[in-house]
């Protein structure tokens, strides 16, 4: 599901940094213009909206809240 929001974000010609658990899940959205990084305080860091699609509330959580995590990216003003 969330390949295919990435790819209708990228046909409205935004530009789109994805990150993925499994960097090979990337590689068709990075051949379609998308910039991937390395993980999801990266793309948080790099990003003014983040849209996240995941399986469960676990994976919710650790993208989230790790050490390397979306709060972790962010610039709190």
């Amino acid at each position: 599901m969330g390949t295919a929001i990435a790819k209708n974000i990228l046909k409205s010609r935004f530009n789109l940094v994805v990150y993925n658990r499994t960097i090979e899940k990337t590689y068709t959205l990075v051949e379609a213009g998308a910039n991937s990084v390395a993980s999801p305080k990266e793309a948080a860091a790099k990003s003014d909206v983040i849209l996240t699609s995941l399986s469960d509330d676990h994976a919710l959580l650790d993208v989230v809240t790790s050490e390397e995590g979306i709060l972790s990216g962010l610039e709190i003003q």
